[in-house]
């Protein structure tokens, strides 16, 4: 007795979408866990490869300030931000000890305050009141992200980018604290 599976997966480079299968015995001698485990694996994997391909298509270089980006409209960018964001936590709800997801999520938000900080040119109270709520709610969740990065990467295999996400992170913090003092003034 099996059930078939059937999958679309991302393929990033090329944009189309192709299918594989996975075959699941259910017989007597076959470990249910294990096969659920699999499943997951599996699942965390697709929604990962999927958020972080979507991300990759839209953010190509990784840091706003690196290259210079294709102008995207505002609000195709932070939909298609949003949507990659809402992959990768659809793939740490299947592995919640996956350093690689949390690290994509930290990635994803440290993006987003970057595009928020540069669309500030003035350091207005009113301004600064309008974008702080978004603006610490991203920070947050990239902090999160981080340490749950941090803590899920037992082998150490991210500990050099983790390292530079962590110095953003303080960054941001450090610019935003300035920023918010100046607004006060």
């Amino acid at each position: 007795n099996s059930f078939y599976y059937c999958f679309c997966s991302w393929v990033s480079n090329t944009k189309t979408f192709t299918s594989f299968s996975i075959n699941i015995c259910f017989s007597c001698s076959c470990s249910i866990k294990g096969y659920v485990s699999n499943y997951n694996i599996i699942l965390r994997n697709y929604f990962d490869t999927w958020g972080w391909g979507l991300y990759r298509s839209i953010h190509p270089y990784g840091n706003a300030g690196e290259n210079k980006l294709n102008y995207i409209p505002y609000q195709s960018l932070i939909r298609s931000i949003n949507e990659a964001r809402e992959k990768l936590e659809t793939a740490i709800k299947y592995d919640t000890t996956n350093a690689i997801g949390y690290y994509h999520l930290a990635r994803i938000h440290i993006s987003i305050l970057e595009r928020i900080w540069q669309s500030q040119i003035n350091h207005k109270s009113v301004q600064i009141a309008v974008i702080a709520p978004t603006f610490q709610d991203h920070l947050r969740l990239a902090t999160r992200n981080w340490r749950e990065a941090m803590n899920a990467d037992t082998n150490d295999r991210f500990k050099a980018k983790l390292n530079w996400i962590g110095q953003r992170i303080d960054k941001y913090r450090k610019a935003w604290e300035q920023r918010f003092i100046k607004s006060v003034d």
